[in-house]
């Protein structure tokens, strides 16, 4: 269901079904089991080394661990209330080294710094500006929150406030985004193509189109190549940069 590169182009894949997170090498090469939780979710990088991990399905939602793997804090059950979540999607670190992460049940972004204090929540279920119906993918770009806004089928902007700033239009069903460069790359499961847009949502590319059974979460490599996670197709797909 998602997948994430670190700086040197190792690649994170989380299988959900079996509970763990797998490490390839950037050609694809298997190297580890990197991460062990009951539905295992999205994964993420500090600048420090430490990563977070999240999962569903437990007594803790969400992880931080140092590069040593040992656990420095862990916080998170299930529910509508602030220490609770409905699930995890996915997560972003903004430049502060904040996460956000995205509750796509209680239709929510919450952020917290890196020791696991909450310092925001915002959104509903709704159609209006700020609301959310199932979010799921969520990038910092340009020192603003970008959120896929699914069965809206939009993209919303925000302020590191959560202020609401913007939203444009995508037709189809849209899950993972990324940030890279001057670009978003965003996986569109309805239409089964990665867009490329600029920060304004104007379409600069199309990558993909045919190639997936369900596209759920797109990363972007250092080198500029595009992965994509083909959930039906059980792989990951990489388009070389071009």
């Amino acid at each position: 269901m998602h997948i994430e590169v670190d700086k040197t182009g190792n690649i994170y894949v989380s299988d959900e079904g079996l509970n763990r997170v797998l490490k390839f090498s950037s050609t694809g090469s298997f190297i580890e089991q990197f991460y062990s939780g009951s539905a295992a979710r999205a994964v993420a990088f500090f600048s420090n080394g430490n990563y977070i991990a999240t999962r569903t399905q437990s007594s803790s939602y969400v992880q931080i661990f140092n590069p040593n793997k040992q656990l420095i804090k862990e916080w998170g059950t299930y529910g509508t209330g602030d220490s609770n979540f409905g699930n995890i999607e996915c997560l972003t670190i903004d430049d502060e080294q904040n996460i956000w992460i995205v509750d796509g049940v209680n239709h929510r972004i919450k952020k917290y710094d890196q020791n696991g204090n909450l310092l925001l929540k915002f959104g509903k279920q709704g159609k209006a500006e700020g609301d959310f119906d199932a979010p799921f993918g969520i990038c910092y770009f340009k020192n603003k929150i970008y959120v896929s806004d699914t069965r809206n089928n939009r993209i919303e902007v925000f302020d590191k406030n959560g202020k609401f700033l913007k939203v444009f239009a995508v037709k189809g069903y849209l899950f993972g985004l990324r940030a890279f460069g001057d670009n978003i790359y965003i996986a569109n499961s309805g239409e089964s193509v990665i867009i490329k847009t600029d920060e304004n949502g104007d379409i600069q590319e199309k990558i993909g189109a045919g190639s997936f059974l369900n596209l759920v979460d797109v990363a972007v490599a250092p080198n500029g190549d595009v992965l994509a996670c083909d959930v039906y197709g059980r792989r990951i797909i990489v388009f070389k940069k071009g």
